[in-house]
C-alpha cells in the first residue's frame, strides 16, 4: 500500500522592486533558527537583501534587484560544498552534493505558494545568484536557515510499511493508520481521529476509546478489528500501541480524507489518498473531499491542491513502501518509494527416495533457500513428528548447509539432512513441514513429501491363517473347527465357531499361542462371515480390559479399544458375505497376549473367521 502524509504549506515570496542600482556580492549573511538572515545592500547587483525567513518546510524571501536580472537559487544540506554561479543556475546535483530544491524568479513577478518540501527542524544552506543572460560573477549570496518545527502529532498511512522506525506490517491488513508522537495527545483535550467517506464525516476513534498511557515517542497503530487482536503494546516494543476498531472505515476503503483534531476542533494533520482504480479526480459523491483539500491548502495543512499529489496505491495488501532516503515525514507520493522487503523463498528439491518400512533405510531431505533484499537465514528445520511413534518428539530437526549430515556443498544455500527410517516402520505417505527462519523476523514454510513402503502383513499368531487347524480352542458351548467350503478372499481353510453359549458372557475362542511381535504395525485385521444372536467381542489378553465391540452397528470398523465394559445384549452379527474387520491398536502393544473371541450369554453363534493378521 502506498501512503501520504500532511505537510504544512510554506510560501516562497519574492518582492521584487525593479530599480537600476548595482550591488556587490555578499556571501556572509547568516540566518539560522528559523529567523531572517538579514544583511545590508552592497554595490554590485543586489540592492536590498536577499532577506530570508525560515518556515516549516522552506523560507520566505524579500529582495530588491536591479532591472532585467533573474534570481536562481538552490537548497543543499548545511555544510555542503559551496556551488559556483553556473551550478546554482543549473539547479542540479554537483560535486557529490545533492541539490534538495531549486528554482528561479524574475523581475516584476511575485511568487507565492511554492512548496520547497523541506524537512522541519532541519538546517539547510540556500544559495542565490543573479543572472542577466548568464550568471553574474560575484553575485552569489548564501543564507543558512533552520526550518521551523513540525506539527507535534502526525498521521501516517500504513499497510504495511517496512523501514527505519517501522515494523513490517501485518501482510493481511487491509488498512492501517499510525499516529506518531502520540505522547503529545495528552495536551490536546478530547482529541479525535475523523474521516470523510461516502459524503459523511465519522469519528474513527478518540481520546476515550482506550485508557491510553503514553511515554515519549509513543506510536498508535490502528487496525480493522480482527486483523490484529492485541490491544496492548506488542512486538516487545515499548513505544508501540496496537488498537483495533470495528469502524467501517477499514472495510474496502479506496478513497478518503483522514484527519486528527484537538479538543477545540482544530485540524492538526491530515491524510488524503485514493486507489489507482479511481479515475483521475474524485467522483461526484466525493465533492466534499475536493473542498477539504482546498481548505487544507488555505490553512497550510496540505502542500498541494492537485489530487495527483496524493499517494496512489495499486494493491493495498502487498505493496511495501518506505520513506526515501533522508526523509523524516511523508506527505506526498514523491516522498515514498516501493521496495522489495527482506524475505526468503524456500523450495523442496528432488523428492526423497522411498524407504522400505520393513528393512528401513536412509533418504535425503533437501530444500533450496534464496535470501532476498538483505535477509539472512538463521536456521532451517523439519518437523518429523508425523512419521510415527519413533519420531513423535522430533518437531525441529535441523537441516544443514555445512557439508555434514547429508549436505553436499557447504554454503550453497541448499539445506539437507539424511533421515534414517528404522526397520519395522509402519510406512505410509507423509508431508513433512520445513521451516526457515531469517533476520529480520521472517518465517517461511514448505512441505517435503516422503513415502515409506508399508510393512507386509504377517499372521498375528502361529496358524492364524487356519490352513492347518483352528490354532486355538473353542469354549463356553461353542466349538472351534475349520472348513473350506466357501473360502475367504485370503484363500484356504478358515476357522468356524459354532454353538450356543451358557448362562453367562464367556470366551468362545482362545488362540493356542500368543500374539507375535507387533513392532511397526498399527492394526489387526481378519475376515468375518456369519451370524450371532448377541454381540461379538474381541479381547487381547486374558487379563485387563483390551476389548473391541464387533457387531452390526459397524461391522468393518475400524474399531478402537473401548473404555468400560463390552456390549453383548442388544447387539447382533449378521454378515452374509466375507467382510474385512479392522481393529486399531493405538498405543497398545499386543505382543505376547492371547487373541480371544467372547460371546454373550444364552446366544447362538455361527461364525466363519479367516486370516487374523497384523497390518
Amino acid at each position: 500500500m502506498k501512503t501520504l502524509r500532511n505537510w504544512g504549506l510554506f510560501a516562497l515570496m519574492a518582492i521584487l522592486a525593479l530599480i537600476g542600482c548595482p550591488a556587490p556580492t555578499d556571501d556572509g549573511f547568516g540566518g539560522g533558527g528559523g529567523g531572517g538572515g538579514g544583511g545590508g545592500p552592497n554595490t554590485t547587483s543586489w540592492v536590498v537583501g536577499p532577506n530570508v525567513t525560515a518556515t516549516k518546510s522552506g523560507f520566505s524571501l524579500s529582495a530588491t534587484l536591479s532591472s532585467s536580472n533573474t534570481v536562481y537559487y538552490i537548497v543543499v544540506a548545511n555544510g555542503d560544498t559551496a556551488p559556483n554561479e553556473a551550478q546554482i543556475k543549473a539547479g542540479v546535483n554537483y560535486s557529490n552534493v545533492t541539490v534538495i530544491s531549486s528554482g528561479s524568479f524574475g523581475p516584476g513577478i511575485n511568487i507565492t505558494g511554492i512548496n520547497l518540501d523541506l524537512n522541519p527542524s532541519t538546517q539547510y544552506d540556500v544559495y542565490f545568484v543573479l543572472d542577466n543572460g548568464s550568471p553574474i560573477s560575484g553575485s552569489i549570496a548564501k543564507r543558512s536557515i533552520t526550518t521551523l518545527g513540525g506539527t507535534p502529532v502526525r498521521l501516517l498511512r500504513l499497510a504495511p510499511i517496512y523501514g527505519t522506525g517501522y515494523t513490517y506490517g501485518d501482510p493481511n491488513a487491509w488498512l492501517d493508520i499510525e499516529i506518531l508522537n502520540a505522547s503529545q495527545l495528552s495536551s490536546l483535550g478530547n482529541w479525535k481521529v475523523k474521516f470523510f467517506r461516502a459524503s459523511q464525516v465519522n469519528t474513527l476513534f478518540q481520546a476515550n476509546s482506550v485508557s491510553w498511557t503514553f511515554v515519549n515517542n509513543d506510536v498508535i497503530r490502528i487496525h480493522q478489528s480482527g486483523r490484529i487482536t492485541d490491544t496492548s503494546k506488542t512486538d516487545n516494543n515499548s513505544d508501540k500501541w496496537d488498537y483495533t476498531t470495528t469502524s467501517g472505515f477499514f472495510l474496502g476503503t479506496d478513497k478518503s480524507v483522514v484527519w486528527i483534531e484537538n479538543g477545540s476542533g482544530q485540524i492538526l494533520d491530515m491524510i488524503i489518498y485514493r486507489k489507482n482504480t479511481v479515475p483521475s479526480g474524485w467522483p461526484s459523491d466525493h465533492a466534499e473531499t475536493n473542498t477539504a483539500v482546498n481548505n487544507a491548502v488555505s490553512a497550510g495543512d496540505w502542500p498541494s491542491a492537485n489530487t495527483s499529489d496524493m499517494f496512489i496505491f495499486s494493491d493495498n495488501k502487498t505493496n511495501i513502501m518506505q520513506l526515501k532516503s533522508g526523509r523524516i515525514e511523508g506527505n506526498l507520493k514523491t516522498h515514498w518509494e516501493e521496495i522489495t522487503p527482506p524475505g526468503v523463498s524456500l523450495v523442496p528439491l528432488a523428492t526423497p527416495t522411498v524407504v522400505n518400512g520393513n528393512s528401513g533405510g536412509t533418504t535425503k531431505l533437501t530444500v533450496a533457500v534464496t535470501e532476498v533484499a538483505g535477509a539472512v537465514v538463521t536456521g532451517v528445520t523439519v518437523n518429523l513428528s508425523s512419521l510415527g511413534a519413533s519420531f513423535a518428539s522430533v518437531t525441529s530437526q535441523t537441516l544443514y548447509d555445512n557439508g555434514t549430515n547429508g549436505d553436499t556443498t557447504p554454503g550453497d544455500k541448499t539445506y539437507s539432512y539424511d533421515l534414517a527410517i528404522p526397520s519395522g516402520h509402519p510406512g505410509g505417505a507423509y508431508s513433512l513441514q520445513v521451516t526457515v527462519n531469517a533476520i529480520p523476523s521472517i518465517t517461511k514454510t514448505t512441505t517435503i513429501n516422503l513415502g515409506v513402503t508399508p510393512l507386509p502383513p504377517v499372521l498375528a499368531y502361529t496358524g492364524s491363517d487356519f490352513n492347518t487347524n483352528a490354532a486355538g480352542n473353542g469354549a463356553g458351548g461353542v466349538t472351534a473347527g475349520t472348513a473350506n467350503a466357501a473360502p475367504s478372499p485370503a484363500g484356504g481353510d478358515y476357522l468356524t465357531l459354532i454353538g450356543t453359549t451358557g448362562t453367562s458372557n464367556t470366551n468362545i475362542y482362545t488362540s493356542a499361542t500368543n500374539l507375535g511381535p507387533a513392532t511397526g504395525y498399527t492394526k489387526i485385521t481378519f475376515w468375518l462371515k456369519g451370524t450371532a444372536a448377541k454381540g461379538l467381542v474381541v479381547r487381547l489378553g486374558t487379563a485387563g480390559s483390551n476389548y473391541y465391540n464387533v457387531n452390526d452397528d459397524d461391522i468393518a470398523g475400524p474399531h478402537n479399544l473401548i473404555t468400560g465394559n463390552p456390549t453383548y445384549a442388544g447387539k447382533t452379527v449378521n454378515v452374509p458375505n466375507w467382510t474385512k474387520v479392522t481393529l486399531n491398536l493405538g498405543t497398545l502393544d499386543p505382543t505376547g497376549l492371547k487373541f480371544i473371541f467372547r460371546g454373550g450369554d444364552s446366544a447362538n453363534y455361527n461364525l466363519q473367521i479367516d486370516h487374523i493378521q497384523y497390518e
